[in-house]
């Protein structure tokens, strides 16, 4: 019977222990991002932003960036946030691969001499993607409206040990 008790109690101080160690699949990442802009596909301007990703606190989010006024009417002015939002959600790693939800929103204001407001650029991509660790890998890539010029979005994702 004693030997009943110490059996369980030892069981159950193992399965203690067994949830304190953290699984395999729960690790950190480096999520490099990168905005490419090109024209007749050669690169004319990049720009990196990183954050560190988790795979069970997986909500990551950047945001940089201006806010521009623009005049509503007479002395009255609102702003319009222009700049890089990215939100990464859902990081699963699955053998060499990372899953994940990006979604990022990429926009800028531009004077025109011929209007009295700024033009608001905007490009807004949302996917789930599967990509490979330590590869750089084109998640989105857009045409410009009006010109030969495209906006592309790069990862690199790098394992944290």
């Amino acid at each position: 019977m004693l030997l009943r008790y110490f059996s369980f109690a030892l069981f159950v101080c193992a399965t203690c222990f067994a949830q304190d160690t953290p699984s395999d699949q729960s690790r950190f990442y480096k999520l490099d991002f990168t905005v490419k802009e090109l024209t007749g596909g050669k690169v004319t301007n990049s720009r990196s932003y990183v954050t560190i990703g988790h795979s069970q606190h997986n909500n990551q989010s950047i945001r940089t960036g201006d806010r521009v006024p623009v005049q509503q009417s007479v002395g009255g002015f609102t702003y319009i946030d222009v700049g890089v939002n990215i939100d990464v959600t859902d990081l699963t790693q699955s053998g060499n691969d990372l899953r994940l939800h990006v979604t990022a929103e990429i926009s800028s204001a531009e004077k025109d001499a011929a209007l009295p407001q700024p033009i608001i650029r905007q490009t807004r991509w949302s996917s789930n993607v599967v990509l490979p660790l330590r590869k750089p890998t084109v998640l989105f890539s857009s045409d410009a409206t009006g010109s030969k010029s495209q906006t592309q979005l790069e990862l690199l994702v790098t394992p944290l040990q």
